[in-house]
């Protein structure tokens, strides 16, 4: 059996929930948005552990991770299921519709790269691209190649899951 070698690159996922705020100003629909954030928050170390990653923090409607650039994607795609899923349960429970999303950034950097200017724009990649310029439920991903971004792309999550969401139904 040969011995693979390390990828050079690894990815940070940044997620957040869209909305929360306003939501929550609607005493109807808060005891639905804790239950479904506190699920997600059980849920969401098992799913980057199940894709290979390092939980930095998952709280509310937040989660921070490390991973390797070819278990990112899914778990982000995983993480945002989970999310949707947790919400669905909690309008069905409770009979009253919370509109809220997550939107994602994947920042992928080379293992020289200094973690915290990753981290740093992981969180413009997440707020002026992912949700300001995408529109909220939305998924950013840049690469970074030596100092410089190589790519950045977006899309609404209706877009990157193609079809997958309400698998759990």
């Amino acid at each position: 059996v040969g011995v693979c070698k390390p990828h050079p690159f690894y990815a940070i996922i940044l997620m957040e929930g869209d909305s929360q705020g306003s939501q929550m100003g609607d005493a109807r629909k808060q005891a639905g948005i804790s239950a479904a954030l506190n699920r997600f928050t059980h849920e969401a170390p098992d799913i980057v552990t199940q894709h290979n990653g390092f939980l930095i923090y998952a709280g509310g409607d937040d989660v921070l991770a490390l991973l390797g650039v070819s278990d990112a994607m899914a778990c982000a795609q995983s993480l945002r299921l989970c999310y949707e899923k947790c919400f669905a349960e909690q309008e069905q429970k409770q009979g009253v519709k919370i509109f809220t999303t997550l939107s994602g950034a994947i920042n992928i950097g080379h293992i020289k790269w200094p973690l915290r200017s990753l981290l740093f724009d992981a969180h413009h990649l997440l707020d002026a691209v992912a949700k300001d310029q995408t529109g909220r439920d939305a998924l950013a991903i840049k690469v970074w190649k030596r100092d410089k971004p190589h790519l950045c792309w977006s899309a609404p999550w209706s877009i990157v899951l193609n079809g997958q969401q309400n698998r759990f139904e």
